[in-house]
């Protein structure tokens, strides 16, 4: 039975603009509508996405949209021609909540990659996990990791009124962090930024087998190394 469809990881206001928009042109930004406050944090923004990723896994980035605290974080949007996604990001955001912030919108776009997923025309028809219209393969990331750490009744809950608050009181060891149950895909994202910063976990949570998910995967903990390195930590953490 499959998932129900989850909605795209747009949590912008609809009648909001943002305070500057840029594409990416061989990595650098080019400015299409923005003033010199607003060009000056995108540059800071994507001078750390850039340091923090390898240019063979940001090069799917071909937007970047800042906006002055109107978001609550960032998001990431997969471009209408379906080629590449559009990153959101708060200007306020600095330090160590930007980075917290990157990682796990780069989960989203490492995750929702369209090799990991199918365009469908009726995403009723998807028999996994319906993001927008694309359907996670069978034996995606996506698919593997809902299907053992997600059931139809908990996504029908996270979709409700509070619901997603209700799952995490109910058992709050099973989730990396109230955001985490708001949907399968968020929560993949949550935790795949928990198995980026944290410690390999020794405990017996659910939340623990969900980053040791990762931890079995020799390419993402050689992501995972990189990526700290780039960020500044210490690689062999874990």
């Amino acid at each position: 039975m499959p998932i129900p469809r989850v909605a795209s990881q747009d949590h912008s206001d609809d009648e909001a603009e943002p305070a500057g928009a840029f594409r990416v042109a061989l990595g650098n930004l080019v400015r299409r509508e923005a003033d010199d406050e607003s060009f000056a944090a995108a540059e800071r923004i994507w001078s750390r996405v850039r340091q923090m990723f390898p240019q063979s896994r940001i090069e799917k980035i071909s937007e970047l949209f800042v906006w002055n605290e109107t978001l609550g974080g960032g998001s990431v949007i997969r471009n209408w021609d379906l080629r590449g996604w559009q990153l959101n990001v708060d200007t306020n955001l600095r330090g160590e909540e930007l980075d917290y912030l990157l990682l796990h919108e780069f989960g989203h776009v490492l995750t929702l990659d369209l090799a990991e997923m199918t365009l469908l025309v009726d995403p009723s028809a998807c028999a996994t996990v319906a993001v927008d219209i694309s359907c996670a393969n069978v034996g995606s990331v996506v698919d593997r990791f809902t299907t053992r750490f997600w059931s139809v009744e908990m996504a029908e809950t996270a979709t409700e009124p509070d619901g997603a608050e209700a799952l995490y009181e109910a058992d709050p060891t099973r989730w990396i962090s109230r955001y985490s149950a708001t949907s399968p895909v968020e929560d993949i994202a949550e935790t795949w930024t928990a198995f980026v910063l944290r410690e390999r976990p020794v405990g017996a949570s659910v939340a623990d087998e969900k980053i040791r998910f990762f931890w079995v995967h020799p390419d993402m903990r050689s992501l995972r190394a990189e990526i700290r390195i780039r960020s500044g930590l210490d690689p062999f953490v874990g």
